[in-house]
């Protein structure tokens, strides 16, 4: 769910690691511990808890968080909660980050100290505010200037202790005065509408009639102000809570005209001073805060485009002509059309007389406006394509030399002629291999590029092209593949994205055993707690060891295909490279789907989503020992002892010196490498997609049932969408996904309730709240991708509940009335991935501008290889450069394309810096990023192209 801005889509993502927390304060009492967990909250909007931490003051967290931000806010804060021995929850301290001050801290594990919360300290929200200064003449007939004040709305007003009652004052404060007013309090939102006018005397009446004769400056109008302060009416007896409050001087009235203006919130001047800094703590975080401004597709193409190239580059793909043919008949004109010979014609001493593959044929190309007869498609039986029509005296024939052949690409029932003329390239002159070759950490480059490549269906060509290159430089069969190189983090990534549902299928039933189980597996004699059997715990391991790698080596013909073929490709180069080597196509294999995918997995199941939270110190240690005996098992390595550090664990894994585990082993190996291997389980088995609890209301299906808001839980497969009253439970109520006409957002003014959306069914509508922006945001994606082939979706619907005889939108009466507003766009429907490939490509954008002087000095080691052999410079030695030509030609293509891009966005820029007025709702008087804005839109671009 992107922001929509006019020209372009702007996308909002943020990963969080949170660490730990250290020296926060003792709790007052005997046991000085505290029971502490910590939230992430989208200015005061939590969407993240982590898991509590037991009897700490310095509490060890350790959880990753990662989601879209579909809305605006201004603070990403974390809050350190306690929980007492009566289960109620105190806030001990909070860190907030102003937005535009993320990317100071990009990426890097910084420690934070906690500060205090209070009222002042939870102030957030904006007020619509127009002030009129107007003269008034009395029934005296004297004139005097009149202020009309008028407060109209606030917008995300902060929620306390659950509610918001709002009410504001609103008062004209000078030196000498003092007078106030007050709007009535709206019940149940923070997002008030109030529309009411206050008038204040600004000037007092004088003896002077004439207007000539009167000035109310006189009265020092500057050391004026309107202050209006937002309260939560509060029933309770400690009284109302401040929200915020805002100044305006009147000297901004010296205009004649209205002033109008959006103002933010501030907390009071004479607010509660917070404690010291590090009294209460410190936390240690590391933020990646993306913001990526994605145009349309056309404005991608030249980089897109240069991109997918990168997986062709390793084999001849130049086309010299693509003509598409039709079934019969001459071929369409202006079609520049090669002509090929049969088998054995040409000269004497061609590879074509010599009875040579398809693509040694010789090439003869014919100009359409200099050709004999028409050409037709050949008939039945001919292997490869030959016009009909015979070559004038001027037209040459071409013979290619060895390694330069052209590649036939035409066989029967194809359809269309392809030929291919160019020799190979390495794949080290792509551009996909150089963003990987200037980026600072593989990772980042490898991320954007595979599913960019994965979208198109590329990424197995381009994966097998650059492993065969890292085996070919790999010297010794025992490291191939170790190194955190370009290939293997696409790999990982690749696995991470196709294997997700194939890794929760295969582990995530085992590893529920193994956490609720709570058996004690400790092995080491060291770490043994008293009473505890060494016996029985290696046993208790071994019978998890048993089941983990039992339903491993069991799902191979579950293992993804784009997985299967890229494993494939990995045996083959491998096998090829170290053919004296007979394991090396099983240790090319099982270093990624062992090392790299199920022993991560069974070591930080909270991090592939196996588990909500971290686990326990002791199901983590479990966890360990199980994940190092599976990573050994896979590795197939001819030494298992001298695999582990440990003594201890060199004689556990006697238990498992049979060679019935390395035949399992290389059998699903075998398996899930093997040429030509399909998935045999479809789409059609219910996966599940999602599960979780939310609240929603009642359907009415009864006639004399209460429509009241439930909590169930709910869960979506490829199949249906249903909800039960507790997990596990018999479902209460299901939707065929077929039955799924629209997932629309619903107004919060229907039921006064935030984060609700609809499910729309032929018959009515499911009313559904979720408990934060961000659940409700992937439960509508997720829903909409899921029925988006759906046949009779809806185009139009109603964004407000059908409420006491009419829709509230658009008043209409009768219940089945047509909608009253456009559907939003759905996503792609497809049910493993979800990828925008322009947006990857804008991300693939900005690691090629933020390295641009990498790319340049790469153009400049490609120029100094390719006219001087002689030592190196230090800063050209790191790039790997097999063809400094090719390399040069595709970098000065990159740079070309990132400069036609940076013209764009600066652009867009320029534009949207001159529709930007201060005061305005998107920015606020009181924001103290518009600086910072108006700083960073003013900004020339970084590098001149």
């Amino acid at each position: 769910m992107a922001v929509e801005e006019e020209g372009l889509r702007v996308f909002q993502s943020v990963k969080i690691k949170i660490g730990e927390a250290k020296n926060l304060p003792t709790y007052p009492g005997p046991n000085k511990m505290r029971d502490c967990y910590c939230t992430v909250n989208l200015d005061q909007e939590e969407v993240f808890r982590t898991k509590i931490v037991e009897k700490s003051l310095c509490p060890f967290y350790g959880e990753d968080f990662y989601c879209e931000i579909p809305r605006s806010f201004r603070h990403l804060s974390f809050y350190v909660f306690d929980r007492d021995v009566f289960r109620r929850d105190s806030i001990i301290g909070k860190v907030a980050i102003q937005k535009e001050d993320l990317q100071k801290y990009h990426n890097r594990d910084t420690w934070f100290q906690l500060q205090h919360v209070d009222a002042d300290s939870e102030v957030q929200g904006k007020v619509h505010l127009e002030l009129r200064l107007s003269e008034v003449i009395t029934d005296s007939g004297v004139v005097c200037h009149k202020l009309a004040a008028r407060i109209l709305e606030c917008q995300g007003l902060p929620i306390v202790n659950g509610q918001c009652d709002p009410y504001a004052t609103v008062t004209l404060a000078g030196p000498c005065r003092s007078e106030a007013k007050k709007t009535k309090v709206k019940k149940k939102t923070n997002n008030p509408q109030f529309d009411e006018v206050f008038y204040f005397e600004v000037t007092r009446p004088c003896s002077y009639s004439r207007k000539s004769h009167f000035d109310f400056e006189e009265e020092d109008v500057d050391k004026l102000e309107i202050r209006v302060d937002l309260w939560n009416a509060s029933n309770l007896k400690f009284g109302d809570e401040f929200l915020g409050e805002l100044r305006v001087p009147l000297k901004v009235l010296r205009q004649s005209s209205p002033y109008e203006a959006w103002y933010f919130l501030q907390p009071r001047d004479n607010g509660s001073k917070s404690l010291k800094p590090g009294d209460l703590g410190s936390l240690r975080l590391n933020v990646v805060y993306t913001e990526d401004h994605v145009f349309s597709s056309d404005y991608y193409s030249p980089l897109r485009d240069l991109l997918l190239k990168s997986a062709d580059v390793e084999v001849p793909v130049c086309p010299l002509a693509h003509a598409a043919l039709p079934t019969c008949g001459p071929v369409p004109s202006g079609l520049f059309v090669l002509r090929t010979l049969r088998w054995g014609e040409g000269p004497p001493d061609t590879p074509a007389r010599r009875g040579g593959r398809a693509h040694d044929l010789q090439v003869v190309c014919c100009d359409p406006e200099v050709m004999g007869p028409p050409l037709t498609r050949p008939g039945a039986g001919c292997r490869g394509g030959e016009g009909t029509g015979t070559p004038t005296t001027t037209t040459q024939a071409q013979v290619f030399p060895p390694g330069q052949e052209p590649r036939l690409l035409w066989w029967e029932g194809a359809g269309a002629l392809l030929l291919h003329a160019c020799p190979p390239q390495p794949v080290s002159a792509s551009a996909a291999h150089i963003l990987g070759e200037v980026c600072r950490e593989k990772q980042e480059a490898a991320v954007p590029l595979v599913r960019l490549l994965l979208h198109y269906g590329r990424v197995v060509p381009f994966i097998s092209a650059i492993a065969s290159a890292e085996v070919r430089r790999t010297q010794d069969p025992n490291t191939i593949f170790r190194g955190n190189s370009l290939t293997s983090k696409c790999i990982d990534e690749t696995m991470k994205l196709a294997g997700m549902h194939y890794l929760h299928v295969t582990l995530k039933p085992t590893i529920e055993e193994i956490c609720q189980g709570h058996k004690s597996c400790e092995i080491d004699p060291v770490r043994l707690k008293d009473g505890e059997s060494l016996e029985s715990n290696m046993e208790n391991l071994r019978q998890y060891v048993d089941c983990v790698f039992s339903v491993i080596t069991a799902s191979g013909v579950s293992c993804p295909t784009v997985m299967c073929d890229i494993f494939f490709s990995l045996r083959e180069a491998a096998a090829k490279r170290f053919q004296d080597d007979l394991d090396v196509r099983y240790t090319a294999v099982s270093s990624f789907i062992f090392l790299r995918f199920f022993a991560p997995a069974i070591l930080s199941p909270n991090l592939f989503q196996l588990t909500p939270h971290h686990t326990d110190p002791q199901t983590s240690r479990t966890l360990t020992l199980v994940s190092k005996t599976i990573q050994t098992l896979g590795s197939l390595s001819k030494s298992k002892s001298a695999s582990f550090k440990e003594s201890y664990m060199a004689a556990f894994y006697e238990f498992f010196n049979e060679q019935k585990y390395a035949d399992a082993v290389k059998n699903f190996l075998d398996l899930i490498s093997s040429s030509g291997r399909r998935d045999p389980k479809s789409v059609q088995q219910p996966i599940l997609l999602k599960e979780g609890f939310m609240i929603k209301r009642a359907q009415g299906r009864k006639r004399f049932g209460m429509k009241n808001f439930k909590k169930r839980w709910f869960r979506l497969t490829n199949h249906e969408f249903t909800y039960q009253k507790s997990k596990g439970d018999p479902p209460l109520y299901s939707i065929p996904i077929e039955n799924i006409l629209a997932v629309e957002p619903l107004e919060e003014e229907s039921f006064k309730m935030k984060n609700m959306f609809q499910v729309i069914q032929p018959e009515r509508a499911l009313y559904i709240q979720a408990n934060n922006c961000v659940e409700a945001k992937a439960w509508i994606d997720i829903l909409t991708k899921v029925s988006q082939c759906n046949q009779k979706r809806l185009t139009v619907y109603h964004p407000s509940a059908y409420l006491n005889g009419h829709w509230l939108c658009c008043r209409a009466s009768s219940d089945t009335a047509a909608g009253c507003s456009p559907c939003t766009g759905g996503l792609p429907a497809n049910i493993q991935l979800d990828i925008d490939g322009d947006r990857e490509t804008e991300r693939i954008y900005t690691l090629f501008s933020s390295y641009m002087r990498k790319l340049e000095q790469m153009q400049e080691a490609c120029g100094s290889r390719s006219v001087y052999d002689g030592p190196e410079q230090e800063e050209y030695s790191t790039f790997l450069i097999d063809d400094p030509q090719e390399t040069y030609k595709t970098l000065k293509q990159v740079i070309a394309g990132v400069g036609a891009l940076e013209q764009e966005h600066a652009q867009y820029r320029r534009d949207k810096f001159k529709k930007t007025k201060y005061g305005s709702q998107e920015h606020p008087i009181g924001d103290k990023s518009f600086q910072s804005y108006i700083r960073q839109q003013s900004e020339t671009p970084a590098h001149s192209m």
